[in-house]
């Protein structure tokens, strides 16, 4: 019952609730190929249904692009002989996703750059935990005195979040802090990936939604990849722990 938008659940806009059905479309798809029992797949195929209906009205492109990501590689098979026309289709819509909201896409783009620009001054440690918004202030007078005119200026705002979650590991802990990043969440897909694809393909999604969006600066998103984290872990760890017995 907000008052400026549709749907927001216990959020306090659409973007972060729209993160929770992709989670939620992305697994329930995966998992129906892997169930056999019929009312397993009716179940899953409802809820995954119920998804689908209510994430149109949170009106979100990231989680329609993640979706959209993680669903062309899921389904490869089956449209692979008309490949060349579903991505040419998927491109359009990407273009058409950024003019229909512009001004909100250059509003984080002033924020990416800006960031970026003072990141370049300490590019292996970056500017320090926490400050990313420091450093997008930094940025956008810098940008400011080389270009006064350029347009994307007209979209600024207030600069709540880093609207990419891994630039802002980038920016706060430099290229070192990065690496080490990707290399650890690389590790946990590559175990889900053998020990659960629906979470693996969920975790996937939700990671790149983290590229347009601000999941995993909100606790309810800490806790789930966190919680994933630790159980693909116990999981590998009791298998290993079996095999050496």
């Amino acid at each position: 019952r907000h008052y400026l938008d549709l749907l927001t659940v216990t959020f306090q806009n659409p973007g972060p609730y729209s993160a929770f059905l992709m989670l939620g479309e992305v697994i329930g798809l995966a998992w129906m190929q892997e169930v056999e029992k019929n009312w397993q797949k009716h179940i899953i195929m409802g809820t995954t249904g119920l998804m689908f209906v209510l994430l149109p009205a949170t009106w979100s492109r990231a989680a329609f692009i993640s979706f959209g990501i993680v669903g062309l590689w899921m389904f490869r098979k089956s449209y692979w002989p008309w490949r060349w026309f579903v991505w040419a289709v998927c491109i359009v819509m990407c273009v058409l996703f950024y003019f229909i909201k512009q001004g909100s896409a250059d509003g984080r783009i002033l924020i990416w750059l800006s960031a970026l620009t003072t990141w370049l001054h300490y590019p292996w440690t970056g500017v320090g935990i926490g400050g990313f918004l420091h450093a997008s202030a930094i940025g956008v007078a810098e940008l400011y005195a080389r270009n006064p005119s350029n347009l994307l200026f007209s979209s600024g705002g207030v600069t709540d979040y880093a609207f990419n979650d891994l630039l802002k590991v980038l920016v706060e802990q430099g290229i070192i802090g990065m690496l080490l990043c990707i290399i650890m969440v690389g590790y946990m897909l590559f175990l889900l990936w053998q020990h659960s694809k629906p979470l693996f393909y969920g975790m996937l999604s939700l990671l790149i939604f983290s590229m347009f969006s601000y999941p995993f600066e909100l606790l309810p998103y800490r806790i789930i990849f966190v919680m994933v984290a630790a159980w693909v872990a116990s999981v590998h760890s009791q298998q290993s722990d079996s095999r050496v017995r």
